[in-house]
């Protein structure tokens, strides 16, 4: 199954994609609503699974340069923290792997939210991503998700509603 990372967007790349043998991908979610519709390969001759996601706080970054280290040295670092913007805004970084082994991600602060929109995506299945929420924090929204509720703080719906120009 492809993931996040694989930068699917489009019918080519997820054909490809099936070829390779995937039995089912995540369209990226820089991919607009209507660009999703045309993404779903075939296999063997039926619809290859699509997945969207309808939670989760974007990646923004990838970077073997930990982005924390003016504030703390790999062995005092917990795996992660915070970065804070001039807007007072706080990015959480994620971190694989200590010094140079390690990758880390920096996510958006605002988190992508579909929940009281499902039925508006055009795909088999939504993906809640969960990374830095406490447990208490992942089954509200879970639970907001589950009925269609809108969420309850600052939230984006990415790029599922632009059209895509040529």
């Amino acid at each position: 199954y492809g993931g996040l990372g694989l930068n699917i967007t489009n019918p080519l790349s997820a054909a490809r994609c099936a070829e390779l043998g995937l039995r089912g991908l995540l369209v990226h979610p820089e991919t607009s609503l209507r660009a999703m519709q045309a993404v779903a390969p075939q296999q063997g001759g039926a619809p290859l699974p699509t997945a969207a996601l309808c939670y989760g706080h974007m990646p923004l970054m990838l970077t073997r340069a930990c982005p924390l280290r003016n504030t703390r040295s790999c062995a005092q670092c917990p795996g992660g923290g915070t970065l804070r913007d001039r807007k007072g805004r706080d990015f959480a970084v994620t971190c694989t792997a200590p010094g140079s082994a390690g990758v880390r991600t920096v996510y958006n602060p605002v988190p992508l939210y579909m929940g009281d929109r499902l039925a508006e995506l055009p795909v088999d299945v939504a993906v809640a991503a969960f990374t830095t929420e406490p447990p208490a924090r992942a089954a509200q929204v879970l639970a907001a998700l589950l009925a269609g509720r809108p969420f309850d703080s600052e939230f984006t719906r990415g790029l599922y509603y632009t059209e895509a120009t040529t």
